[in-house]
């Protein structure tokens, strides 16, 4: 059974039984037939409905038992991990659907590597490093967010004046970030922190907020999966020197109706007719932290239609198919010629609308 499979099971057991419920077990015997009033039974067939009863209430008891644990299994993998590819069914969407972004930053280190987004509705969503895997939601306050934000004004400067002796400075800070890894929206966009005057303790607030903001300043400090209402469904054509080896591939700019004519039929029904950039920004434009998309081909759906999707995906060609990813849902199909591949990846959509990942696999 696949995780997909597995997750899908519990959600529907916890649908069924999110809570221990009491038992009328008189009740559930008369339905089962295994009780007979007003009959005298002799002695084989009392022995016979002695077992009986004892199977029915053995099997309702393992029912609630599955039941219940599947449900804690699904809020504890909705809850404490962080969810992986596509969310289990039954879990909570995020609310609301849209934000507005206040701050975008990144903090490095080995073991502190997240990125972070805060919106003006107070979610803090993280993508952070194991042993919690995935995007994970804490919720601030209207305070919390000021807070936030006072603290990253305070630490640095913006603009082109100079900085103080021993600052660091934050421009081109990386090759997957040509800008600055922190921003703050300053009127109705998002201005880069040019640099900051202690790099270290800045980042070290920033990745553990929880440490240093008040009690008043959160909303929600428990950490959740953050749960996307839609997600991008983006494809590309690859050539691999190793086919073990997807991320080192090569991207070959190609026509989404090119792409979706390499792929094997079942799956050229489903992606057929898709409008690939509707319901967020083109792929050309920059992302919050100045990346741009690796995806040449993009288009939004609902997760309940990103669920259909992926189904027929599945049944597209299983001896073709490669399907797996770090944090996304992935699928790598051998296409034709030397060493290609169509890539399609299942991206969740941030509230204002961006890629979170934005890159195989």
């Amino acid at each position: 059974m696949s995780t997909y499979d597995d997750n899908l099971l519990a959600a529907r057991f916890a649908a069924l039984a999110p809570e221990p419920l009491a038992g009328n077990w008189d009740d559930v015997l008369d339905r089962a037939g295994a009780r007979n009033v007003g009959r005298p039974l002799g002695p084989f067939r009392a022995d016979q409905g002695r077992r009986r009863r004892l199977f029915v209430v053995l099997a309702a008891v393992a029912l609630v038992v599955v039941a219940t644990a599947s449900a804690f299994a699904v809020r504890a993998f909705v809850i404490d991990k962080g969810i992986v590819g596509l969310p289990p069914v039954g879990a909570t969407p995020s609310t609301p659907e849209n934000g507005v972004l206040e701050m975008d930053y990144t903090v490095s280190g080995r073991e502190t590597r997240s990125r972070t987004w805060v919106y003006a509705d107070g979610r803090l969503i993280r993508l952070g490093t194991p042993p919690r895997r995935g995007f994970l939601e804490q919720r601030l306050t209207r305070e919390g967010v000021k807070l936030l934000r006072s603290e990253i004004l305070s630490a640095g400067g913006f603009g082109h004046a100079q900085p103080p002796p021993g600052s660091t400075l934050l421009e081109n800070f990386g090759p997957s970030y040509p800008g600055s890894p922190i921003q703050v929206r300053k009127g109705d966009r998002l201005v880069p922190l040019r640099w900051v005057r202690d790099l270290k303790h800045l980042e070290a607030r920033l990745a553990n907020p929880g440490s240093w903001l008040p009690a008043s300043a959160w909303k929600q400090p428990k950490i959740r999966a953050y749960v996307p209402s839609r997600f991008a469904v983006c494809a590309g054509v690859v050539v691999l020197r190793d086919l073990d080896k997807p991320a080192q591939g090569r991207f070959v700019q190609m026509r989404p109706a090119r792409i979706v004519a390499l792929l094997p039929a079942a799956a050229q029904n489903a992606l057929r007719g898709r409008d690939w950039t509707r319901g967020f920004p083109p792929p050309q434009a920059p992302t919050s932290s100045g990346y741009y998309p690796r995806y040449p081909s993009c288009f939004a759906v609902t997760t309940n239609e990103a669920r259909s999707l992926a189904k027929a995906l599945d049944a597209a060609g299983p001896a073709t198919v490669r399907k797996g990813g770090r944090l996304r849902l992935h699928y790598a199909f051998d296409a034709p010629g030397p060493s290609r591949q169509v890539q399609i990846g299942f991206d969740p959509l941030l509230p204002h609308g961006e890629l979170a990942l934005g890159q195989f696999p």
